[in-house]
């Protein structure tokens, strides 16, 4: 279910084709961004039962709560997805793939620009969590946690401009021992980034 507004005004199952309860579906980890036009998108892990595969859906919404086309499912394998809203009405989506980080754009009428694409480096590391948020020019940054084969978490980011072309990955948690975990990321107005993450030592608190 979703809620929306100043306590609950409208409360409304998101997924129009498959409501919760319905047909066995457990649908989950929703996340949602405001759209340009007013309206607003929910994202959400669909776990693929009644005949359905597993992986990401999204669904676009009118600013008054209507339902603004029919809800998509991608073409993938994922959990944990996020989504951010671009200035020019479009949106981003980006989720734990297989086997690292995976995202796509969207245009105005929820249309993919491209291809899914790899966020990061594709090598042995295994990330996941991501999350995500609009930059002050219009592109965005993911960020994420991902652990090296001999177990240490570490936190990274990627930035993308507003066309949509990646900068080489950065590692953001390396100054601290331990392992460093869940990050979450925020946009600032001059176009820089704060990124926060828990940090565990192992240590018994």
């Amino acid at each position: 279910m979703a809620e929306f507004g100043i306590g609950v005004v409208r409360e409304f199952d998101v997924n129009q084709s498959y409501p919760v309860g319905a047909f066995g579906h457990t649908d989950r980890d929703p996340d949602v961004a405001r759209l340009a036009n007013g309206g607003f998108v929910v994202a959400w892990f669909t776990p693929g039962e009644a005949g359905q595969p597993a992986g990401i859906a999204f669904q676009r919404f009118e600013a008054d709560g209507d339902y603004d086309g029919a809800p998509v499912r991608l073409d993938n394998e994922g959990t944990d997805p996020v989504v951010t809203a671009l200035p020019d009405g479009g949106f981003v989506l980006a989720w734990d793939g297989s086997p690292g980080i995976e995202y796509a754009r969207f245009d105005s009428t929820g249309t993919m620009g491209g291809s899914i694409g790899p966020v990061g480096s594709t090598g042995t590391r295994i990330d996941r969590f991501p999350d995500m948020t609009t930059l002050a020019d219009g592109g965005w940054v993911i960020v994420w946690e991902g652990e090296s084969t001999g177990g240490d978490s570490d936190v990274y980011a990627q930035v993308f401009s507003p066309l949509g072309v990646a900068e080489p990955e950065v590692l953001i948690s390396s100054a601290v021992a331990g392992d460093h975990v869940d990050p979450a990321v925020a946009a600032l107005a001059d176009g820089s980034y704060v990124v926060t993450w828990d940090r565990d030592t192992g240590a018994a608190d």
